[in-house]
């Protein structure tokens, strides 16, 4: 997990790593300031913000704030020796996610920070894998819904072909069905071959694929690394991003931008 440390203490910073980057598995990138921090998140991606409160140029709270106004929704937790009960509440209604004091033996600290890194970078692509789950199911159920619509036109009105734009975006086709089959709990089997795909396809929408097409877009899905092939059935590649890597796939073939997505 990627920690972006915000510490103007050297001398934390070098205890904090002893601790925590020693025992678990975290890469720990420090800064000194709020303003670096800042600079560092425009170029570098992160998992989690352990901040200090205290600070020359701006304190862990506005820094926070700073994050929130920008749109960046990066887990944020404080970490300070200092911070009365307001200071707590503020940090908490400003969006950070946890809030440590420094207090107690070292062992126990950095144990609860370790543990509260670990819950909100969890939590948060928890959050992104259901965001994802979720568009990638309406952007199937609209395009059942498109093909319902062609269905009842008289082929006189029909302007588009909807078999040329199945087979256009195939890939994605593919990915729908494969999440769409994963969501569904009363689903017998997750892995489907070619020849079931394309049944499935000619089931939900009525249109017969062209298979060199679909063979051509499970070979480019697999390159892209979301899909795998287990005896002679195709899945999705199980690990713990899969469904925000879908996402980031889905939103680049759509010409969509989202920085907020996060792996």
């Amino acid at each position: 997990m990627r920690v972006l440390q915000v510490e103007d203490n050297p001398r934390a910073i070098e205890i904090t790593r002893l601790f925590v980057a020693g025992k678990k598995r975290f890469k720990i990138t420090a800064v000194l300031t709020a303003l670096q921090a800042l600079e560092k998140l425009d170029t570098t991606t992160f998992d989690v913000v352990v901040s200090d409160y205290v600070m020359p140029d701006m304190d862990g709270i506005e820094l926070l704030a700073e994050l929130r106004r920008r749109g960046n929704k990066i887990p944020f937790i404080i970490l300070t020796g200092k911070g009365t009960e307001d200071v707590v509440i503020e940090a908490l209604n400003k969006g950070a996610d946890r809030y440590i004091k420094k207090e107690g033996p070292p062992d126990v600290l950095f144990d609860r920070l370790a543990q509260y890194i670990q819950e909100v970078v969890a939590d948060k692509r928890e959050e992104e894998a259901q965001e994802a789950l979720a568009v990638l199911i309406e952007e199937e159920k609209e395009l059942k819904s498109l093909e319902n619509n062609f269905k009842e036109q008289k082929p006189e009105e029909l302007h588009i072909d909807a078999s040329t734009l199945i087979n256009e975006d195939l890939d994605l086709v593919v990915l729908g069905l494969l999440v769409d089959r994963l969501a569904d709990e009363g689903a017998i089997r997750l892995r489907m071959n070619e020849a079931e795909l394309t049944e499935e396809i000619r089931r939900k929408f009525g249109i017969c694929v062209d298979s060199e097409a679909l063979h051509t877009s499970v070979i480019k899905l697999k390159e892209e690394d979301l899909i795998t092939d287990i005896g002679g059935r195709i899945a999705l590649i199980p690990k713990d991003a899969t469904l925000i890597l879908i996402l980031k796939y889905t939103f680049s073939r759509l010409g969509i931008i989202r920085d907020d997505v996060i792996v």
